[in-house]
């Protein structure tokens, strides 16, 4: 779980990319969205740096993980129970933040010369990037299917198939016939399955 600071470098960094593709269409570019590599590692630095502490303090808050005793000191790291706002001012700061991105972004999707342009939901959260959903279970119903899984298991080992004299016999019979009595060790095992 990301605690929603990937969605918050996501908004800052399509907001560098847009700003780029519209300095690209103001100088005539053929290729508006062309980025190379150390651009696009610069955007990531520049949106990372973009990322207030306070908006990394509330979504670890949402997570419930910073609510326990704060953890000792680490020299340069600032921890979510180091923040003396309250919660509900933190959360109020970072959504005005966020939507000030938004914000920019929808502005500069505008300017583009786009005959579709997606909305800004759909460019920030793509579906391709939301993970699949799967059914919760509580501890409850876990706990049952283990439960039913043991049972099924202890049918099946309760099945005991019986064979008649006759089959005995002729299972006998086959494993005879296909020893080489030319092998010593095929002679003693027909000995031992004639005694039986």
């Amino acid at each position: 779980m990301d605690a929603n600071i990937i969605a918050a470098f996501k908004h800052h960094h399509r907001r560098l990319h847009l700003q780029n593709d519209l300095d690209r269409d103001d100088a005539g570019a053929a290729d508006l969205y062309k980025v190379d590599q150390v651009t696009a590692m610069r955007w990531s630095l520049m949106a990372w740096s973009e990322i207030s502490i306070t908006t990394i303090a509330n979504c670890f808050k949402h997570t419930g993980l910073m609510n326990g005793p704060t953890s000792p000191a680490v020299e340069g790291v600032v921890l979510a129970g180091d923040i003396q706002q309250p919660v509900q001012q933190d959360a109020d700061l970072v959504d005005q933040e966020e939507q000030q991105v938004e914000k920019d972004l929808e502005s500069a999707l505008q300017r583009l010369p786009l005959r579709n342009p997606m909305s800004i939901a759909s460019l920030l959260n793509p579906v391709d990037e939301e993970p699949t959903v799967h059914a919760e279970l509580s501890d409850a119903e876990i706990i049952k299917l283990v439960q039913d899984a043991k049972e099924e298991e202890g049918e099946a080992e309760e099945e005991v198939v019986t064979h008649s004299i006759a089959e005995k016999l002729a299972a006998l019979a086959l494993s005879i016939s296909i020893l080489d009595l030319s092998q010593d060790r095929d002679r003693a095992a027909h000995r031992s399955l004639c005694r039986i």
